[in-house]
């Protein structure tokens, strides 16, 4: 079901576009997660009960093609949402796996990282960190490492089994604001939930130190492994997702003159990207 239409107050958070094709109603798509075996079956009866977690449905900017949700939910419902959804726990399996896989990501980003001539400590940063897994593993590849993570459960949680890291329950924007750099700043998996973000885009910019490099992973709209329709798909699942990102979005998204752009090759539906920060 593809219908062209158009929503008062709509503006593309990419583009601030205001025209938009309709992919799936809210109702549609409640009705499609209900008939699946997976989280998706779990995030429709969350959000059919809760009115304030409203998405309108699945649409595309007629603009600059993103796909996102028709309506935002506020900072509030969304809060609330990963209360009842969004277990921690469940993210603690394969431990040392993850812990490892991160660690070897970290080693091969990090020969990416261009010399300032300082000899202090690489500094790293995982925005998003979760239970602070990448963390660890940045910090058994030798850096001085951190992570931020808006559930402030998972940074208890993070701080107490990794003590030699330092961990914080902030966004991403507060935490910029500090004016802290890093040599390595990851965000895996973190930027298709971000309300606003542009802004969120920016500051992941912000914390890099010149030289420094920034890895972001997102699931990927228009790569060759992704499902057709888009929104059978099991990563497109509002409001826990609210946007899915074809290259030309990410690309648009970090322009700034001071950042190289790079795609990893990637077989699975997702996109790796790597910005290097100019030294001078």
């Amino acid at each position: 079901m593809s219908t062209a239409s158009r929503q008062t107050g709509f503006s593309c958070p990419l583009c601030d576009a205001a025209g938009f094709t309709l992919l799936e109603t809210q109702a549609d798509w409640l009705s499609r997660a209900a008939g699946t075996a997976d989280e998706r079956r779990q995030i429709g009866g969350i959000v059919a009960a809760d009115p304030d977690l409203a998405f309108g449905g699945i649409v595309r900017c007629r603009e600059c093609g993103l796909a996102t949700v028709r309506t935002r939910p506020s900072p509030d419902a969304l809060g609330r949402f990963y209360s009842a959804y969004y277990a921690s726990a469940s993210y603690g399996t394969k431990r040392d796996k993850k812990i490892k896989r991160a660690a070897r990501r970290v080693r091969r980003l990090s020969r990416r990282i261009r010399s300032n001539g300082s000899n202090a400590k690489r500094r790293f940063l995982d925005v998003g960190a979760n239970l602070g897994y990448a963390v660890e593993g940045a910090r058994q590849r030798g850096f001085d490492a951190t992570g931020i993570e808006i559930d402030a459960e998972a940074v208890a949680r993070a701080t107490a089994e990794f003590p030699g890291n330092s961990y914080h329950a902030t966004t991403v924007e507060a935490f910029a604001a500090r004016g802290e750099t890093f040599d390595l700043v990851y965000c895996s998996e973190v930027i298709e939930h971000a309300i606003d973000i542009r802004s969120f885009a920016s500051a992941l910019m912000d914390l890099v130190a010149p030289g420094g490099v920034l890895f972001v992973t997102t699931p990927a709209d228009g790569h060759r492994a992704t499902p057709d329709p888009l929104v059978g798909w099991v990563q497109v699942k509002p409001p826990e997702h609210l946007h899915w990102f074809a290259k030309a979005h990410l690309l648009r998204l970090f322009d700034r003159p001071d950042f190289a752009p790079r795609f990893r090759f990637n077989p699975k539906p997702g996109h790796k990207l790597v910005l290097r920060r100019a030294l001078h």
